[in-house]
C-alpha cells in the first residue's frame, strides 16, 4: 500500500513535489499501485490544461503517416489529456502503477521500481529510466522519444506495437537486463535497439540456463 502522506504530497502538485524532493533527498517515495487517469487526479497539477495545446505536437516517434486518416490521428492525440511534465520520480516505489494514455514529458524516473506498471499508450518523450526497474511492465503501444533506458531493467516488460525513437541506451548495461522480454520484434523506430534487445534476450536466457545446476 503507498504511503498517504507521499500521496498527499504529490496531490498538492509538480512545484510542490519536486520541491519537498529536493528538501528530503534521503526519503524513497513510496508510490505503489499510483494510478494518475482517475478523476481523483484531474485537478492536480501534474499537468496544466491551458498547456495541452502547447504539448500535443512536440517531435515525437508517431506521425501522421501511420494513420489510416487525419481524424484518426487527432483522435490519437486527444486521447492523451493527462500531462505530467518535469517531475521527480527519482527512486520513488512506482510497482503495479498505471500511466496508461499519459503524457510524460521530461519525467524522472531515475532508479525507480515500476515493476508490473502500466504504460500502454502512453507518450514517453525525454523521460528518464536509467537503472529503473521495469520488469513485467506494460509498454505495449506505448510511444518513447528520446527516452533514455541506460541500465533499465526490461526482463519480461511487453513491447508490442511500442515505438520507439531516438532512445538513449547502453548496450553494455544491457546484461542480466533483458531475459524473457515479450514481443521485442513488435516495438518499431529503432532498429538497432529492437535487435540488441532480442540478442540480450537469447543471451540472459542462455546464462541462466549455464547458471541451473543440473
Amino acid at each position: 500500500m503507498a504511503n498517504i502522506e507521499h500521496v498527499a504530497k504529490l496531490k498538492e502538485g509538480v512545484e510542490a513535489w519536486n520541491s519537498w524532493r529536493q528538501q528530503n533527498p534521503k526519503i524513497r517515495p513510496d508510490l505503489y499501485r499510483l494510478d494518475l487517469t482517475t478523476a481523483e487526479w484531474k485537478d492536480t497539477t501534474l499537468w496544466d490544461e491551458k498547456r495541452q495545446a502547447l504539448c500535443l505536437f512536440v517531435p515525437h516517434a508517431r506521425s501522421v503517416d501511420e494513420y489510416n486518416s487525419v481524424d484518426q490521428y487527432i483522435k490519437f492525440t486527444a486521447e492523451h489529456t493527462k500531462h505530467i511534465e518535469a517531475i521527480n520520480f527519482a527512486n520513488a516505489n512506482l510497482e503495479s502503477s498505471n500511466f496508461t494514455n499519459c503524457r510524460l514529458w521530461k519525467v524522472n524516473f531515475r532508479g525507480a521500481s515500476m515493476m508490473w506498471s502500466n504504460l500502454v499508450r502512453a507518450r514517453c518523450s525525454r523521460a528518464d529510466f536509467t537503472d529503473a526497474d521495469l520488469g513485467n511492465a506494460d509498454l505495449s503501444t506505448a510511444d518513447f522519444w528520446a527516452v533514455n533506458l541506460t541500465g533499465a531493467r526490461l526482463s519480461g516488460a511487453n513491447f508490442t506495437g511500442t515505438g520507439l525513437k531516438a532512445v538513449i541506451y547502453n548496450r553494455k548495461k544491457m546484461i542480466d537486463r533483458c531475459l524473457g522480454v515479450r514481443s521485442p520484434e513488435q516495438c518499431w523506430g529503432n532498429s538497432l535497439f529492437r535487435r540488441d534487445l532480442q540478442d540480450q534476450d537469447i543471451i540472459d536466457t542462455l546464462r541462466k540456463g549455464w547458471r541451473t545446476p543440473w
